[in-house]
């Protein structure tokens, strides 16, 4: 199964290499605090009572017995249709359930398979009231309710448009594993919520321009019911550096740097890997269900589609699955200008901080440069200065030695004893010759 890259995470990305004089190194138990109570507390809580049984609901446009399973509540007016076969008094095969009321209008595109349950069943749901719609795979019955796929809604008034999609798993019990995503928030979230009180969270910034000393991504245990970080958390900025944060109580400010454990570490990881994979088989859901959808519109958006047994009024209500979406067009196109201006602008304003950090990094290091060459010229005088005394105080030296050793072999000479000098002559012939005999 292949995850979806860009949240792809490793242990080796959120440690911090230890070191003799680094961050305060936490115990397990101290970063588990939060989490075991939290646990403590959820398993004491009473439980939840029982789901309400599934309702059958007999379609007002067919004759025979064609019993749909909903849980769509009775309202004033209501009327349910249902578009597709009948077998063995139950819904069967391709078909729309159209739930109307005075209050609501729902639908819910989907393939029956004549049982009356038709577990794990591909679904195109629609709420034109609320503007919300799903995409994916459902499971009800009367325990349970199980849904893997996309869940989107849509916020609209004159001056805003929003939307938002969460990708991912969630049953009757609360456990949620998602991602949540909008075309108009570059961040990115993945949370893996098993319980009531506790969810671990991925935070990722990287499609938001910024700078390399801002934060990238966080990772972090939150408190669901406060809707904040608890305790710790892991940020790894844009440049590499990862650190491990101590938060103040409301989980708003870093009190200190720690070190944490890296079973803590590893244990984070694993929960975000474990949603990463319900994200993944909720993505191949979604393609099931839309490949559906796709096929159930070229039906009923055809000229002479019509449903029998419909009321023209309610079969106008009906056919506005075929352009449902086009209402949106202008107020999306609004938003994504908006949002693409809002991009650019925190894209320039990144550039600019970036080149002001590299103009003061510049700056800082040309004073440091200017600074050990002011150093080095004064450490080269100094030598040079050293050198010449050095020089001058060793030709004094010579001088003075040279000096002595003229006086010491002077006073050598002077009390060297005097020998008593003996000349031999001899006469030859006429002449005499006299010499001194060495000694």
């Amino acid at each position: 199964m292949k995850l979806i890259p860009i949240f792809s995470i490793t242990a080796a990305m959120f440690i911090l290499s230890a070191c003799a004089t680094g961050p305060r190194k936490v115990s397990l138990a101290e970063a588990t605090a939060f989490e075991n109570q939290a646990i403590t507390d959820t398993r004491i809580q009473p439980t939840s009572s029982p789901q309400p049984g599934m309702l059958y609901t007999q379609p007002v446009n067919k004759t025979e017995p064609c019993m749909l399973l909903t849980d769509q509540p009775n309202g004033r007016n209501s009327r349910v249709y249902w578009d597709g076969d009948c077998i063995d008094g139950h819904a069967y095969g391709l078909g729309r359930v159209i739930a109307l009321s005075d209050t609501y209008h729902t639908e819910e595109i989907t393939i029956h398979n004549g049982d009356g349950y038709s577990n794990w069943r591909p679904v195109r749901v629609l709420d034109y009231i609320e503007n919300h719609g799903m995409y994916g795979k459902i499971k009800k019955d009367a325990a349970h309710y199980l849904f893997s796929g996309l869940a989107e809604s849509i916020t609209s008034d004159s001056t805003n448009f929003f939307m938002q999609y969460r990708l991912g798993a969630m049953n009757s019990k609360g456990n949620r594993q998602y991602l949540d995503t909008s075309p108009f928030n570059p961040a990115k979230v993945i949370v893996n919520h098993p319980s009531e009180r506790v969810e671990y969270v991925l935070v990722d910034f990287s499609a938001l321009p910024a700078t390399s000393y801002q934060v990238q991504k966080y990772l972090f245990l939150a408190d669901p019911t406060k809707d904040r970080p608890a305790g710790f958390r892991i940020a790894l900025f844009r440049n590499g550096i990862v650190e491990h944060q101590k938060l103040t109580a409301n989980g708003q400010r870093v009190a200190e740097l720690v070190q944490l454990p890296p079973e803590y570490i590893d244990q984070l990881k694993d929960k975000i890997f474990e949603a990463q994979v319900a994200i993944q088989k909720a993505s191949e859901d979604v393609a099931k269900a839309q490949r559906m959808e796709r096929e159930y519109l070229y039906m009923a958006c055809a000229d002479d589609y019509s449903i029998k047994g419909v009321p023209a009024k309610d079969m106008n209500i009906a056919r506005q699955i075929c352009t449902w979406r086009d209402q949106w067009t202008e107020p999306y196109a609004r938003a994504e200008a908006k949002y693409k201006q809002e991009m650019e602008q925190k894209q320039q304003e990144a550039a600019r901080a970036e080149q002001q950090n590299a103009y003061i990094a510049a700056q800082k290091a040309q004073a440091a440069a200017a600074q050990n060459a002011a150093f080095a010229a004064s450490m080269a005088e100094l030598n040079q200065t050293l050198q010449q005394q050095n020089n001058n105080t060793m030709q004094q030296i010579n001088q003075m030695n040279q000096q002595m050793q003229q006086q010491n072999n002077q006073k050598v000479n002077s009390w060297a004893p005097q020998m008593k000098k003996t000349t031999i002559c001899n006469r030859i012939g006429n002449q005499v010759f006299c010499r001194q005999p060495n000694n």
